[in-house]
């Protein structure tokens, strides 16, 4: 076996996901908004809003995001399973008032798990299995190639936004929780790509 030649992803990120645009965000929310799937526009604008990890965003109980007052609220702090650290969140106007929506709709207490299955409204919550599918379905809906979507997709497309316009990396770590920058870059899949991107504004024409 000749062990000389370099495989092809030396060095790459493998199974990493792509983080939606904003227009395919907008198009996703349009098209639940179309089909009234409350609880599906409910989790896609969390989950794109928290960039909490899937385990932590299903087990979401109603309270932690509202009080009493069953009223979502703009600013949280949610302490992360896998880390055990506090992370801090922010709902946009769009997200709360879909939250409103959906809670309201489904008469929840304080208590309930936030995305509960289709059906038991005040039951368990979806599992991961689920929300992977219903990742896909969304993304599928908008013309996207399944391959190349995850749950992953989701917790990552904010800190994109942020990243690319910033280029602050100990911000997006802060937002996302992570323990280092090394992890941040790896998740944001920042490097090669962004290396590139740099020099090329750099390269002589001739």
């Amino acid at each position: 076996m000749d062990t000389s030649v370099t495989p092809w992803n030396k060095d790459q990120a493998i199974g990493q996901k792509a983080p939606l645009r904003h227009y395919q965000v907008w198009r996703i929310r349009r098209a639940l908004e179309k089909s009234g799937e409350w609880r599906n526009l409910a989790l896609f604008s969390t989950a794109v809003d928290s960039m909490l990890r899937c385990s932590d965003l299903l087990a979401l109980k109603v309270g932690e995001l509202t009080g009493k007052s069953l009223k979502p609220k703009v600013k949280m702090t949610f302490r992360q399973k896998k880390t055990g650290k506090g992370v801090d969140v922010e709902l946009s106007p769009y997200t709360r008032n879909v939250l409103s929506i959906w809670i309201q709709r489904t008469s929840k207490s304080s208590e309930d798990f936030l995305f509960t299955r289709r059906g038991d409204d005040h039951g368990t919550p979806i599992s991961a299995v689920q929300y992977r599918k219903l990742v896909k379905h969304w993304v599928k809906t908008i013309g996207l190639y399944l391959e190349g979507y995850s749950t992953h997709s989701l917790r990552r497309t904010l800190p994109s936004w942020i990243y690319k316009k910033t280029a602050d990396i100990e911000a997006v770590r802060n937002l996302l929780g992570q323990s280092s920058v090394t992890a941040t870059s790896r998740y944001l899949n920042v490097g090669g790509k962004e290396s590139l991107d740099i020099a090329r504004e750099f390269r002589l024409s001739s």
